[in-house]
């Protein structure tokens, strides 16, 4: 069984990075890991994802951006 990964992403106007992070939540995800993905819009975001992601149990949690 794999782990849950929460994935917090301030995002930037660049497809190219966006794409990126598409496959690397495509490989985790079939590795078999359960893997969830907030982007940030606001002050506060980040922060607010992580507490959040870490009371529901996550077992990583990674922020970009």
């Amino acid at each position: 069984m794999g782990s849950r990964i929460a994935i917090v992403v301030r995002p930037g106007g660049d497809d190219e990075r966006l794409s990126t992070l598409r496959r690397i939540v495509d490989r985790l995800r079939g590795d078999g890991h359960r893997v969830s993905v907030r982007l940030t819009f606001e002050p506060g975001d980040g922060a607010s994802f992580a507490r959040s992601a870490a009371r529901s149990g996550a077992d990583l949690i990674l922020a970009a951006g």
